[in-house]
C-alpha cells in the first residue's frame, strides 16, 4: 500500500473566526438596512417583527468590536474632535450628547416605535415642532403642516434633502426622518427628528438673561459664529446656498439655533436655492409673505434687489395695497413695464442682512442697551459697533456687485475678536 501522508488541516484562530463571523454579520446587517431604507418591507410589517433580531445583531457587533482588531488605536483616540464640536461619524450616522458611539440614522419604523413624542413647542408656516425622547435622549420632532399658500410637501422634501447633504457642525444634527407617502401627502407619517437644543432659536436666546448679562466680547464671539455658518453656506463645492427664508429680522433669527457651547447653527433649510459656480442666479420662493407683512417693504432689512423681486411677483392690485400700508412708492409699471420676470438674486442678499443681525446679537439699540447692567458694558458694545462701521456700510451697499464676500466680512470680525481677546 502506498504511504500517503495526509495533509494536516490548519485550524483558524479565535480571532480569525471572530473576524469572519463579523464580516458575515456586516453583510447581513447591510442587506437588512438597505431593504429597510427603501421601505420594501414596510407595507408587510416584517420590519416590526425583526426589531429584536436586529438589536441582538447590533449587540453582537458591538461585543466583537470591543475584542477584535476594530478597537481604536491610541493615535485615533488622540485625534478625536474637541468637545465643543460634534464627534465625527460616518455618513448616515449621528452622535449626540452623552452617546459613546455613532448610531445609524433612524427611519420610519424606528421613529414610530422608539421615539416617544410629547407636547408641541413651536409652529411655523410649514411645520410644527414637538418634544421627543429617543433612548433617554431629548430630541426635536418636526411635522409638516398643510397650507393653502405653501407647498408643504415640496418644502418638507427639500428640508430633508438639505439636512442630509449639509450635515456638519454648522447645521442642526439629523437623527432620523420618515416620508413614506407615495401619492397624497400623509402628515401623520411624515417626520424629521433632530438634535434638541435647550437654548432654543437665536431669536429666543438674544432675549434671555444669559445673553443680556454676557460681556461684549462674548456677544461678538456669537456674531462670529453666525458668520462662520453663513460663510459655510456660501462656500459649498457646487456654489453658494442662499438663505431665502428670512424676510424680516425676527424670521431670520428664528432660522438659527444656539447650542450649549454658544455656537450658532442653521436649523431651517426648506428654502436654500443654489447659486452655482457658473453664475446661474436664483429666485426665492416668497410664499406670499407680503400679504401678511406689507411693512417689510419699507424697512431696510431686505436688499433693494430682493424688494424689487418681491414686488414684481405681485399683481398690481396687491402692490397698490402694499403701497398704502408701507408708504413705499413703486408701481407695477416701474417694475414690470416690459413683462420681464423678477430680477435674479445671489448670495449678496444675505450679506446685506449681516449688519442688522449682528446689531441684534450685540444688543445695539436703545431698548436692549438700557438692559445692560453697567455703563462699561454699554460703552464696550458701542465701541465694537463703531469699529465694525466700515465693513457694515459696505454690506449695506445698494449695489450687490460692490458688497463684500461673506469670507471678507468674517475675516474682519475675527480680527477684531482676536484683538479684544488678546
Amino acid at each position: 500500500m502506498w504511504n500517503i501522508k495526509k495533509k494536516k488541516h490548519k485550524s483558524r484562530s479565535k480571532k480569525e473566526d471572530a473576524n469572519l463571523f463579523f464580516i458575515i454579520l456586516l453583510a447581513a446587517v447591510f442587506v437588512l438596512v438597505m431593504i429597510k431604507r427603501n421601505h420594501l418591507l414596510y407595507p408587510t410589517g416584517v420590519i416590526k417583527k425583526m426589531q429584536k433580531p436586529l438589536k441582538l445583531l447590533k449587540g453582537v457587533r458591538d461585543h466583537l468590536r470591543s475584542r477584535t482588531f476594530l478597537r481604536p488605536s491610541p493615535s485615533e483616540v488622540s485625534n478625536l474632535p474637541r468637545p465643543d464640536f460634534r464627534p465625527s461619524c460616518a455618513k448616515n450616522e449621528f452622535r449626540i450628547t452623552n452617546m459613546t458611539s455613532c448610531h445609524e440614522i433612524l427611519y420610519c419604523d424606528a421613529i414610530f416605535h422608539n421615539v416617544d413624542k410629547g407636547s408641541y413647542f413651536n409652529k411655523g408656516k410649514t411645520k410644527k415642532m414637538q418634544f421627543g425622547v429617543w433612548e433617554g435622549h431629548r430630541v426635536a420632532v418636526a411635522h409638516s403642516i398643510a397650507s393653502k399658500v405653501i407647498n408643504s410637501k415640496e418644502d418638507f422634501n427639500e428640508h430633508i434633502s438639505n439636512l442630509v447633504r449639509l450635515q456638519s457642525p454648522f447645521v442642526t444634527q439629523l437623527i432620523g426622518f420618515c416620508n413614506v407617502s407615495k401619492t397624497a401627502f400623509d402628515y401623520a407619517k411624515s417626520f424629521i427628528v433632530t438634535e434638541y437644543h435647550q437654548r432654543g432659536s437665536l431669536d429666543t436666546y438674544l432675549n434671555s438673561n444669559k445673553h443680556i448679562k454676557s460681556d461684549a466680547t462674548e456677544r461678538l464671539r456669537l456674531a462670529v459664529s453666525y458668520l462662520k455658518t453663513l460663510n459655510f453656506l456660501h462656500n459649498q463645492t457646487e456654489g453658494s446656498l442662499v438663505v431665502c427664508d428670512s424676510n424680516d429680522l425676527k424670521g431670520a433669527l428664528q432660522n438659527y439655533l444656539v447650542t450649549s457651547d454658544r455656537r450658532v447653527i442653521l436649523n431651517d433649510m426648506d428654502d436654500l436655492p443654489l447659486v452655482n459656480r457658473f453664475g446661474k442666479l436664483i429666485q426665492c420662493k416668497h410664499q406670499d409673505v407680503l400679504s401678511g407683512q406689507p411693512s417689510i417693504v419699507g424697512e431696510n432689512f431686505l436688499a433693494p434687489e430682493q424688494k424689487t423681486a418681491l414686488l414684481a411677483s405681485f399683481p398690481n392690485s396687491a402692490i397698490a395695497r402694499l403701497e398704502r400700508h408701507s408708504g413705499v412708492t413703486s408701481t407695477g409699471a416701474e417694475i414690470d413695464a416690459q413683462g420681464r420676470p423678477p430680477p435674479s438674486l445671489d448670495a449678496k442678499i444675505d450679506v446685506y442682512k449681516i449688519p442688522d443681525i449682528v446689531q441684534a446679537i450685540l444688543l445695539i439699540n436703545k431698548e436692549k442697551l438700557s438692559k445692560l447692567h453697567s455703563d462699561s458694558y454699554r460703552k464696550a458694545s458701542l465701541n465694537i459697533w463703531r469699529k465694525l462701521m466700515k465693513i457694515n456700510e459696505e454690506c449695506k451697499d445698494p449695489s450687490p456687485n460692490t458688497r463684500p464676500q461673506t469670507s471678507k466680512v468674517l475675516q474682519v470680525y475675527e480680527n477684531l475678536l482676536k484683538s479684544l481677546s488678546s
